[in-house]
């Protein structure tokens, strides 16, 4: 049995420290994923039993295998709701299935999070004054920037949300000074380009078919090769 998402679960629980133990007293030759997956089947739910697996009791998310009636049943639990289920006569192939959708559940269950965030910042404001639900939500934004790489930093100041929510609130990005004349590359200067990941860059010069961009403000600079840049990026008004 080979867990991928799930052996950081099962380690937790079975720890190396255990496994190095049992080899030395019982003389043992295995790996530590063998001798993991040894314990983790040996612990299987029996009838009328269940395991939870990353699953949080106080608003029911996560996962349970039950098993009755000779069948494990993997449920798959989003606040208090059966989103998907699994069925078969085998422990395997039950942790298999979760292994396979943990990686997405746990991305719902960082999304749900900041949504409480964003909810807890809204509901301090209805209980006391509107500005608390400004100040928590900006406290909330400068501690994720200050765990930002300088990499991610770009993204975000690139990113098509931020520039139209930007623009949204103060009409227009800042003008470019010293723009040059993109049109013999097929490129209008100022102009918003979007890639496929909703990176977006306003082109502002070429030199040796090195492109410079800026984003949102006019120091927030990021340079392509040209020739990539017009495979992969798109005028905002052909998106």
């Amino acid at each position: 049995m080979e867990l991928k998402a799930l052996f950081a679960h099962f380690s937790r629980h079975f720890p190396r420290k255990q496994w190095m133990g049992e080899m030395l007293l019982e003389g043992g030759a295995s790996t530590y994923h063998e001798w993991l997956a040894g314990k983790v089947a040996q612990n299987a739910p029996g009838e009328g039993e269940y395991m939870p697996i990353y699953h949080a009791s106080a608003d029911e998310t996560g996962f349970i295998i039950r098993f009755a009636d000779g069948e494990y049943k993997a449920e798959e639990w989003r606040k208090g709701d059966i989103v998907d289920n699994f069925y078969s006569d085998d422990f395997r192939s039950a942790l298999m299935w979760i292994d396979a959708e943990l990686n997405e559940h746990l991305q719902w269950r960082e999304d749900a999070m900041l949504e409480r965030l964003i909810e807890s910042a809204e509901q301090h404001g209805m209980d006391s004054e509107p500005q608390h639900q400004v100040g928590d939500l900006e406290d909330y934004l400068r501690a994720m920037w200050r765990l930002l790489t300088q990499e991610q930093r770009r993204h975000f100041f690139g990113s098509a949300d931020v520039a139209s929510t930007f623009e949204g609130a103060l009409g227009e990005a800042d003008p470019l000074p010293d723009e040059a004349d993109l049109s013999a590359y097929g490129l209008r200067a100022g102009a918003w380009y979007e890639n496929d990941e909703g990176f977006r860059v306003r082109p502002m010069a070429c030199h040796v078919g090195v492109l410079k961009g800026v984003g949102i403000f006019e120091d927030s600079e990021s340079y392509f090769d040209l020739g990539a840049f017009k495979d992969q990026f798109r005028s905002t008004e052909e998106v």
